[in-house]
């Protein structure tokens, strides 16, 4: 007799918790698509950002055209190849 008021009462617990789940998690009673103008708004920043152009005039200036290719050292064991930890304070 206890074992089945258990499984009862188990059972109708799901069942108040599914439809609690259904009613007001899964498809609340007030939910509407977002208006149209947040749509146009976003599209509007899309295309704000699609045309914009990078600034390459750096390239041409004689300060990074005078910078030199990093050439790293040959695998020698005279040279050290850098600090054992770079993120402590000299």
């Amino acid at each position: 007799m206890r074992q089945s008021f258990i499984a009862a009462a188990i059972v109708l617990l799901l069942a108040v918790s599914g439809w609690i789940w259904y009613r007001y998690i899964r498809s609340p009673a007030g939910a509407t698509p977002p208006p149209p103008r947040l749509e146009s708004e976003l599209l509007e920043q899309y295309r704000q950002l699609k045309s914009l152009e990078p600034d390459i005039s750096i390239f041409s200036d004689p300060v990074y055209r005078s910078l030199e290719r990093f050439r790293p050292a040959t695998t020698s064991p005279i040279l050290p190849r850098g600090r054992p930890n770079p993120f402590i304070p000299f």
